[in-house]
């Protein structure tokens, strides 16, 4: 048997070394799915693209994390601080991110679908053209956050605040906005929406927005809404002057 040219050795070493650069890549996702048994674990500036399908990340530190692209179907990451993290075109389709810290975490085109974001902090988030049909954001905070071009079809949205929001071409159909604060949210004109929704209670928020809901088409539901200063205004003058009324009657009689 001939011995190896050098070409070969070469070959022989080279491949060896995409086997050890795997191998090492493989440990990275090993080491990362172990976070399943272990808390606060610190994955901040992290790097990773490929699938990281239901990993527990609950709690970690995945601060400044590039995960831009990664698979985390059905991930947990409730109360993860992704303060900063690149999560754009990410798949978070189920994902468990309730009290997760967002804030201005990069979501640009990521899929939320179903998503759990229930009291997680999005403030001054990128959410442009993400999807969050379904998703569940109650009492979370999207102040300042950036929402052009988001799905957020038949999302829950109950106390939530979107106070100076970007609204300016959402879907909003079905979305339920019952205690949610608007103040200051602007492009809530622009949203757009199937006939039967968006849904809003007296609850809702329309403070400084310069927003008027009925006009837009939305949805009152839960009873009348709360009137105006000028409406209450008008109500006591009414009974004001109902009262005199009376009271001239009763004068007349006597």
């Amino acid at each position: 048997m001939k011995p190896f040219t050098t070409l070969a050795k070469l070959a022989v070493v080279v491949g060896l070394f995409a086997f050890a650069v795997a191998a090492a890549q493989a440990q990275v996702v090993l080491t990362m799915a172990n976070s399943n048994s272990t808390r606060d674990e610190d994955f901040s500036y992290a790097t990773y693209e490929g699938s990281l399908e239901g990993i527990n990340l609950g709690g970690d530190n995945l601060a400044y994390a590039n995960l831009a692209m990664a698979n985390l179907t059905g991930a947990i990451l409730a109360l993860a601080d992704l303060n900063y993290a690149n999560l754009s075109n990410a798949n978070l389709t189920g994902a468990n991110i309730h009290a997760a810290n967002l804030t201005r975490a990069r979501l640009a085109y990521a899929d939320l679908t179903g998503a759990r974001l229930y009291a997680a902090n999005l403030t001054r988030a990128n959410l442009g053209n993400a999807t969050l049909t379904d998703a569940d954001l109650d009492r979370a905070d999207l102040s300042g956050a950036h929402l052009n071009g988001a799905n957020l079809t038949r999302a829950l949205l109950t106390g939530a605040d979107f106070s100076s929001a970007d609204f300016s071409s959402v879907n909003t159909s079905y979305a339920d906005f019952c205690g949610a604060n608007l103040t200051n949210a602007y492009f809530l004109s622009s949203t757009y929406f199937v006939s039967g929704g968006p849904f809003y209670d007296s609850l809702t928020n329309f403070t400084g927005t310069g927003f008027d809901p009925v006009a837009a088409g939305w949805t009152l539901t839960g009873g009348a809404s709360v009137p105006e200063p000028s409406t209450y205004a008008a109500i006591f003058g009414t009974v004001i002057l109902g009262f005199a009324a009376i009271d001239r009657r009763r004068r007349k009689v006597a």
